[in-house]
């Protein structure tokens, strides 16, 4: 019995908007954008305990041909100036640069394998 690889794709975001509708939009917006790398899942929405004008949510990518260089094509097509973080991407609010959505204020992006 041979056991499939699933790759995933965790973008985790933060967002200063005071609504979970908000956040959603800006979720769903973002998947509209990141379909060519498979089917997308918003998931983990909460305001963020630590800051509360901050929603964070994550957005999973699932697709067979997802690896890890991807994330570098997926922070590509979100813009902004990524940091790499051992195999993970990160990327900060600093002053007026944003990425495609201006109320994002922190992102991360790592591939799974499960």
């Amino acid at each position: 019995m041979s056991h499939q690889v699933k790759n995933i794709v965790l973008l985790h975001l933060f967002a200063e908007v005071s609504t979970e509708n908000e956040a959603r939009e800006i979720g769903e917006r973002l998947c509209q954008r990141l379909n060519a790398f498979g089917k997308q899942k918003i998931c983990r929405m909460k305001p963020y305990w630590k800051t509360p004008e901050y929603f964070e949510f994550s957005i999973e990518i699932f697709g067979a041909n997802l690896s890890e260089d991807q994330i570098h094509n997926i922070s590509a097509i979100l813009g902004g100036n990524w940091i790499g973080a051992g195999r993970n991407l990160v990327w900060n609010f600093e002053g007026d640069k944003t990425l495609i959505e201006p109320k994002l204020r922190w992102a991360s992006l790592e591939h799974l394998e499960e």
